[in-house]
């Protein structure tokens, strides 16, 4: 009887120790890609950030989303930007392959934020819009600086100045 309990014991223990490794097998196949983007204000303004995911860029001159969301990042400051998918930013882009990252001005934005989409595109300026792939990302080290250092160095960003 005592032999019969002991291996009881030991299944049990077996088991746990089992599903202990299989857990952790399982958890280290998950390849985890970078989870934030950090957005960077070395302006002397307060700036709001969009971002636009898509299957291509958006073609339009001024992309901007009514009513969608914004990020305001205070001068001389940064801000983090968290992917949607908890195993990083990789697989945001699978779906999603193409960014437009938009900078506009916060007090123009904030004064007309409650008006038509089309007073905000009249009076809210674009300052600075990145078109961005996952690899542009990492070639910038997953880090977007507003104004960036050298505007025309930058294959995928652009200015709207009005």
């Amino acid at each position: 009887m005592f032999i019969y309990i002991l291996i009881i014991q030991l299944m049990k223990v077996a088991k746990i120790i089992i599903l202990f490794l299989l857990v952790c097998l399982l958890s280290a196949c998950v390849k985890q890609s970078e989870r934030y983007i950090k957005i960077v204000n070395k302006s002397e303004r307060d700036i709001v950030f969009q971002s636009i995911e898509a299957k291509h860029f958006v073609d339009q001159l001024y992309p901007y989303i009514c009513k969608g969301t914004v990020r305001t990042i205070s001068k001389d400051s940064s801000n983090l930007y968290l992917c949607v998918d908890p195993s990083g930013w990789k697989a945001d882009f699978k779906l999603y392959p193409c960014m437009t990252a938009l900078f506009m001005d916060a007090e123009a934005y904030f004064r007309h934020t409650d008006e038509s989409c089309d007073t905000i595109r009249k009076y809210v300026p674009i300052l600075h819009v990145y078109r961005l792939t996952y690899e542009d990302l990492e070639q910038m080290n997953w880090t977007l600086v507003y104004p960036p250092a050298e505007e025309d160095s930058e294959p995928s960003s652009f200015s709207n100045k009005r």
